[in-house]
C-alpha cells in the first residue's frame, strides 16, 4: 500500500506547477495587450508656440577700465660742474686822450614870438694889430655904444613879463659897419634874441684910431635882460 500512494502525489504536483504557468502566463499575456491598447490611445503632445520679441535685448554697458596710475618721476641726478678754468684776461690798453674840439656856435630856438635866426659860417681869423692897448679902448667903446643902445630901446615886452637872461651876439665891425651880426647863445625868447641884434645894428660906434682903421674886428657881446 505504500507503493500505490507515492506516484499520485507527483502527479498532483505537476498539476499545480502546470495550472500556475498556465495562470502565470495568461497574466501576461492580458497585461500585454493592456499596455498595447494604452499605448496605442495616448494623444499626441500639443505644439509649443514660441514668440519672438520686437524689442532687442538691452545691450550692456560696459563699465569704464580705472585708468592705471600715473607713473611717479623720478628726480634726476645734477651731473656736478667742474669748476671752469680761470684763464689770464688781457690788460686792456690805456686810450689816448680825445681831441679837444672847438664849440660850435648855438643857433637861437625858435618859440612863439619869433623865428630862429640863421647862423651864418664861422669867419676866418683876424689878423693881429700890433696895438694891444689901443684895441682894448676901443673893445669896451664898441661894447658900451651896444649896451647904450639896448639900454635906450629895452622891450617893453621884457619888462612886463619880468624878464631875466641874457643873448650872445657875435658881429664884425670895420670902420664902423657891421657885418655878419647872428646870436651865438640863445636866451630863450626869440623875441629878445631879435632885439639883441638890432641893439647891434643900430648902435652909435666911436670911430677906430689910425692904427685901427682898415682892420675887421671881431666881437662877441652879450645883451642882458633884468626883471
Amino acid at each position: 500500500m505504500a507503493d500505490t500512494k507515492r506516484p499520485s502525489t507527483r502527479g498532483h504536483a505537476l498539476q499545480a506547477f502546470g495550472m500556475a504557468a498556465l495562470i502565470e502566463g495568461g497574466i501576461v499575456a492580458v497585461a500585454a495587450v493592456l499596455l498595447a491598447g494604452a499605448l496605442s490611445h495616448k494623444p499626441a503632445p500639443e505644439p509649443v508656440a514660441i514668440t519672438l520679441a520686437d524689442d532687442p535685448l538691452p545691450e550692456k554697458k560696459e563699465e569704464p577700465k580705472p585708468e592705471p596710475p600715473l607713473p611717479v618721476p623720478r628726480p634726476k641726478l645734477k651731473t656736478p660742474v667742474k669748476p671752469a678754468e680761470r684763464k689770464a684776461q688781457p690788460v686792456p690798453e690805456p686810450e689816448a686822450p680825445p681831441l679837444a674840439q672847438t664849440p660850435s656856435p648855438v643857433a637861437a630856438t625858435p618859440n612863439a614870438f619869433s623865428e630862429p635866426v640863421p647862423v651864418p659860417p664861422p669867419p676866418p681869423a683876424l689878423p693881429a694889430t700890433g696895438h694891444p692897448d689901443l684895441q682894448a679902448t676901443y673893445d669896451a667903446k664898441v661894447k658900451g655904444a651896444v649896451s647904450a643902445w639896448h639900454n635906450a630901446h629895452y622891450p617893453p615886452a621884457a619888462s612886463t613879463m619880468h624878464f631875466a637872461g641874457k643873448t650872445q651876439v657875435e658881429f664884425h665891425l670895420r670902420d664902423g659897419v657891421v657885418s655878419g651880426a647872428r646870436v651865438l647863445t640863445t636866451c630863450g625868447v626869440g623875441l629878445f634874441d631879435q632885439s639883441s641884434l638890432a641893439a647891434v645894428q643900430g648902435a652909435s660906434y666911436p670911430d677906430a684910431p689910425a692904427e685901427l682903421r682898415g682892420h675887421d674886428n671881431l666881437y662877441q657881446i652879450w645883451v642882458e635882460y633884468r626883471n
